[in-house]
């Protein structure tokens, strides 16, 4: 387990989740791809919190201050993991603007529309400026929703899903969307 961090891997909730191995390998390559994710959305987004891996890590052991130690002996394994997979993806639909298909998705929504318009209503915004504000603007508004996509749909412009195997995702995928919200 070198990749997750001793905090995870101490965390209440993890323990829990070390009796499905399937669970465990599919969370850690999740955080995998989390990690990448989450360099793009540092990239495109530098001036908005936190949304790194380290951000979502943190997630793990503070839920052991949120929950009592019996509450948390009372979480079944299929409910860890679903929880533990909703604090990689709900940040990630941030990074939807890293890809030209995720960008179209963006710029057809109305936070995008109405962000553009009043932005360039403003003086001193060239359309380039308006543009790249307007996708920070309005990847913000919609990440929880996007994420709820993101659980169990590909990437979009990547032809790939955050959750492997199908199996995985085809039983878990439509709950861990719902948690994100």
């Amino acid at each position: 387990m070198s990749d997750i961090p001793v905090s995870v891997v101490n965390s209440g909730l993890w323990q829990t989740l070390t009796s499905q191995a399937s669970y465990v390998e599919t969370i850690k390559t999740l955080r995998g791809t989390a990690e990448a994710i989450a360099q793009k959305i540092a990239e495109l987004i530098p001036d908005y919190t936190d949304h790194s891996v380290d951000h979502m890590d943190g997630l793990w052991p503070l839920a052991d201050q949120a929950f009592k130690k019996d509450e948390i002996r009372k979480f079944t394994t299929s409910e860890v993991f679903i929880l533990g997979c909703s604090f990689y993806i709900h940040d990630l639909a941030m990074a939807l603007a890293a890809t030209k298909e995720g960008c179209a998705e963006l710029k057809d929504s109305v936070p995008y529309k109405s962000a553009f318009k009043k932005l360039k209503a403003c003086d001193g915004f060239s359309d380039p400026e308006a543009t790249s504000v307007a996708l920070r603007i309005a990847a913000r508004e919609l990440h929880a929703s996007k994420a709820e996509q993101l659980a169990d749909s590909k990437l979009p412009g990547i032809d790939r899903y955050l959750l492997e195997p199908t199996s995985i995702r085809n039983e878990c995928g439509n709950m861990i969307g719902k948690v994100t919200l």
